[in-house]
C-alpha cells in the first residue's frame, strides 16, 4: 500500500496499537478492531521491510477471533499485573569509570535521564494501561548500597540566565554540535542553537552548531522542523512535502499526523516567512481539528497534555493578527488549559512539575500574552533548580529549553498595559464640564531599557482613530512609567477611553498583543437605585435576600427608603421578618442586601409573597422600585389510605367498616376520593 493511502484508517504512531496491547495482556480480544491483512503470494514473509519499496497485494479484513481460531488464544491468556520493572546494566572497560570522576557521574545521570524518560513514554505508548518502573530495589537487609550512589543536587547560588548560556558554550563539540545522548544530537543541537542566538556571547557558537545542522541529514519530521527553526535561512521543500493529506505531520513519511511534529513544523514554515497558503491553511485547519473540547491538544488519542499545547500555542500565536483565519477562541482556549497545569510551586507538568514541561509552558504562555504572575512564578520554578554548574540536569535539551523560557519573560522587550493601569482623578466625575488626569501606568517586562515609546490616548476604539493625547515616554528595564493625560469633558453620559502603547509597532516585543487596556466610566450623570430582580423566591426552610444596587458609583452617599407594601400576603412576624428603613450606599458602594428571614413552621399553608418597595431617594433616581419574594409552603402533608390491605367478615353481617387513616395528625380538613373496583370484586355481579 502506498504511503499516502495507508495514511487512512491505518494507525502508525506513538502509542501501541489494540492488538499490541491484547498481545501484551493489556487488554481483552474484544477491544481490538477488525485490521486490515496484506495478501501478497509469492513475498517472502521473513523479507524486512525495504525503503521506497512498494510490495504488491489485496487487502482482506480479519477480526481477532479469525486469528484466535487459526493460532490460538495468547499465552498468558491475562495479565494482571500492569506494573512491569526494567533494569539497566551499565558496562564498563575495567579502571575506567570511577564515582570520584564528573564524566562518569555524568554518564550515570545520562542513564538516570533514559530511565526517567522511558518510564514516561511507556506510559503514553501504552495510553495509561500499564506503567514502567526502572528505579533501583534495595534488599531491606543489606550491607551496602547495591545501586550507584545517585548524584546530589546543589542548587545555584545566584541563578541566572547567563550562567545558563555560559554552560552551554562550554558544552558544545569541537565538530559544532551538542549532544545529551546517542540519538538526540540533532534535537539538542538545533535547541542550543536557538537559544544561544539572542546572546552575543553564543555567535561563533551559533554559526558552528548552524554549520553542523547543514550538513546533518534530519532522522525525522521533528529534528527537521527544529533544524529548520535553528536555520537563519533554508528551504521549505522538504519539510512541506511531508504535510500528510490531513494538514498534519508525522514522525516521518507514513506516519499519522500528531499535534507536537504539527505545530513544530508550522512554527518551522514562520520561522522562514512560508509564503504557501496552501500548505499553511491545511495546517491551521489541521491544529484546529485536533484541539480537546477542554482546551488542550494531545499526543495522539487521549489526555490533553502539557508540551503538545505548549507547542501548539507557539504555532498559532503568529497568525493571531491576520485576517486569514479566526485564530483567537482556539488561543484564548489553549492559554486556559495550560495555565491551569500550573502547579502550586509554580511550574508545570502533567502531574509533577517538570524543567522540560515549564519551559515550554512559559514560552508559550509569553507568546500568548499571558499574565506576568503566572510567567514570574513559573521563573521562580525555574531558577530553584538551576544547579550549581548553570545548567538544568545537566542537560543540553533542558538547558536550552530553560534559557528561551528566561530569555522570553525576563530578558525580552514586553511592553504592557491593563485595566487596572489606568486611573481617574477625580473619580467619581459629578458635574460638568470638568477637567480630569487620566494617567496610564506602563510596563516594561523585558531587561533593557525601551526608548522612545509613544504612547497614545484614544476616545473608545483605537481602531476609530479618534485621539485625545499622546506622549513619549523611556521605561527601564523590569520597571514602569506613569504617563498622564490631561482629558476635558463636556457633557455628561458613558465616556470610554482607550490607551495604546507603541500603536506604530515600532518596538520589537515578545508579545505586542498586551500594548492597549481600556477604560469606560460614567460622567455627570446621577446613579440610579433600585432592585436587581423584579421577583424571586425560596421554601420556608430557606433565609432569603433581597438585593439593591446603584447603576454606578457616586462621590457622595445615596440613600434610600425600603417599605414592606401592604399588598403582601406575608404576615410580618409569623410568615417573616424584614426590617424597613433607609439604605445607605457610602462612596464607592454599588450594592446593598436585604435579608429577608423567613419563620420555618409546620402548618400547612398557601405561598404567601412579600412585597417590598423603594422611595424617597438621595443623590440617585429610582429605577426598579417593586419587587416581589414569594415563600414557598414546603409543609408535607400527610399520607391517607386504608388502614388495612385486606379484611374479611361474615356475610351475615349487613354492614362492616373499612378503617381510612392518616399518617400524622394535619391542622386542615383533607379530603379523599373512593370507589369500588367492580372488575375486581368476585362478590359482585
Amino acid at each position: 500500500i502506498a504511503p499516502e493511502q495507508a495514511q487512512v484508517g491505518s494507525y502508525i504512531g506513538r502509542v501501541f496499537s489494540p492488538l499490541e496491547l491484547y498481545l501484551m495482556g493489556l487488554s481483552e480480544r474484544q477491544q481490538v478492531p477488525p485490521m486490515t491483512l496484506i495478501d501478497s503470494p509469492g513475498i517472502d514473509r521473513n523479507r524486512l521491510p525495504e525503503v521506497g519499496v512498494t510490495i504488491p497485494g489485496s487487502t482482506k479484513t480479519i477480526t481477532m477471533d479469525q486469528i484466535v481460531s487459526a493460532m490460538g488464544e495468547r499465552f498468558p491468556v491475562a495479565n494482571p499485573d500492569r506494573v512491569f520493572r526494567m533494569g539497566f546494566v551499565f558496562l564498563v572497560n575495567p579502571g575506567t569509570w570511577s564515582a570520584e570522576d564528573p564524566t562518569s557521574m555524568r554518564q550515570i545521570q545520562l542513564i538516570r535521564n533514559l530511565q526517567l524518560e522511558w518510564e514516561k513514554r511507556f506510559s503514553i505508548l501504552t495510553d495509561g494501561a500499564a506503567i514502567l518502573q526502572t528505579d533501583l530495589v534495595k534488599a531491606e537487609e543489606s550491607d551496602g548500597n547495591p545501586g550507584v550512589v545517585p548524584t546530589t543536587f546543589i542548587s545555584h547560588a545566584s541563578p541566572h540566565v547567563n550562567d545558563a548560556v555560559n554552560w552551554l558554550l562550554t558544552t558544545q563539540d569541537a565538530s559544532g554540535f551538542w549532544q545529551d545522548q546517542v540519538g538526540t544530537v540533532q534535537r539538542d543541537t538545533a535547541t542550543a542553537v536557538a537559544a544561544l542566538r539572542y546572546f552575543p556571547a553564543g555567535a561563533a557558537f551559533v554559526v558552528e552548531g548552524q554549520a553542523w545542522l547543514r550538513s546533518s541529514p534530519p532522522d525525522n519530521s521533528d529534528f527537521l522542523a527544529r533544524k529548520l527553526i535553528g536555520l537563519n535561512s533554508a528551504s521549505l521543500t522538504e519539510i512541506e512535502s511531508l504535510q500528510n493529506v490531513d494538514g498534519g505531520w508525522g514522525s516521518a513519511p507514513g506516519y499519522r499526523s500528531n499535534p507536537v511534529d504539527s505545530a513544530l513544523a508550522l512554527k518551522a514554515l514562520t520561522t522562514h516567512d512560508g509564503s504557501n497558503r496552501g500548505v499553511i491553511d491545511a495546517a491551521i485547519n489541521y491544529l484546529h481539528a485536533v484541539q480537546g473540547a477542554d482546551g488542550g491538544w494531545s499526543t495522539g488519542p487521549g489526555a490533553s497534555m502539557v508540551q503538545p499545547t505548549a507547542y501548539a500555542l507557539l504555532a498559532l500565536t503568529d497568525y493571531r493578527d491576520s485576517l486569514l483565519y479566526t485564530i483567537e477562541p482556539a488561543i484564548t482556549d489553549g492559554m486556559a488549559w495550560l495555565t491551569d497545569k500550573q502547579n502550586v510551586g509554580g511550574g508545570f507538568g502533567n502531574s509533577l512539575s517538570t524543567v522540560y514541561d515549564t519551559s515550554v509552558a512559559v514560552s508559550a504562555l509569553k507568546a500568548a500574552g499571558a499574565s506576568q504572575a503566572s510567567t514570574d512564578s513559573a521563573i521562580s520554578y525555574l531558577l530553584g533548580r538551576q544547579g550549581s554548574t548553570g545548567s538544568w540536569n545537566r542537560s543540553v535539551f533542558q538547558t536550552a529549553m530553560a534559557v528561551q523560557a528566561l530569555y522570553a519573560a525576563t530578558m525580552q522587550t514586553d511592553l504592557q498595559i491593563e485595566a487596572v493601569d489606568l486611573s481617574v482623578t477625580p473619580f467619581p466625575v459629578v458635574s460638568m464640564p470638568v477637567d480630569i488626569n487620566l494617567s496610564a501606568q506602563i510596563w516594561n517586562h523585558g531587561e533593557a531599557t525601551v526608548s522612545p515609546v509613544r504612547v497614545v490616548l484614544y476616545q473608545g476604539d483605537p481602531a476609530l482613530g479618534v485621539i485625545e493625547g499622546e506622549a513619549e515616554i523611556s521605561i527601564a528595564g523590569h520597571s514602569f512609567t506613569n504617563v498622564d493625560f490631561p482629558v476635558h469633558i463636556a457633557t455628561s453620559g458613558d465616556v470610554e477611553y482607550s490607551v495604546r502603547v507603541d500603536p506604530d509597532n515600532l518596538v520589537e516585543e515578545v508579545n505586542d498583543n498586551n500594548n492597549v487596556a481600556f477604560m469606560a466610566f460614567n460622567a455627570g450623570v446621577m446613579p440610579t437605585v433600585g432592585f436587581e430582580l423584579a421577583s424571586s423566591s425560596s421554601a420556608e426552610s430557606v433565609t432569603g435576600v433581597v438585593e439593591v444596587s446603584l447603576s454606578h458609583t457616586w462621590d457622595q452617599p445615596v440613600s434610600v427608603e425600603l417599605e414592606i407594601n401592604s399588598s403582601s400576603t406575608a404576615t410580618m412576624g409569623a410568615d417573616c421578618n424584614v426590617t424597613p428603613g433607609s439604605l445607605v450606599f457610602n462612596p464607592g458602594e454599588t450594592r446593598k442586601t436585604v435579608a429577608v428571614n423567613i419563620i420555618n413552621d409546620v402548618i400547612p399553608e398557601e405561598d404567601e409573597t412579600l412585597v417590598l418597595s423603594l422611595s424617597s431617594p438621595v443623590n440617585a433616581t429610582l429605577s426598579r422600585d417593586r419587587t416581589t419574594y414569594t415563600i414557598l409552603n414546603d409543609d408535607v402533608p400527610p399520607v391517607v389510605g386504608f388502614a388495612v390491605t385486606n379484611s374479611s367478615g361474615s356475610e351475615e353481617v349487613e354492614a362492616v367498616g373499612l378503617a381510612v387513616e392518616l399518617s400524622r395528625a394535619y391542622p386542615l380538613d383533607i379530603s379523599v376520593d373512593y370507589a369500588i373496583d367492580i372488575a375486581a370484586s368476585s362478590a359482585i355481579s
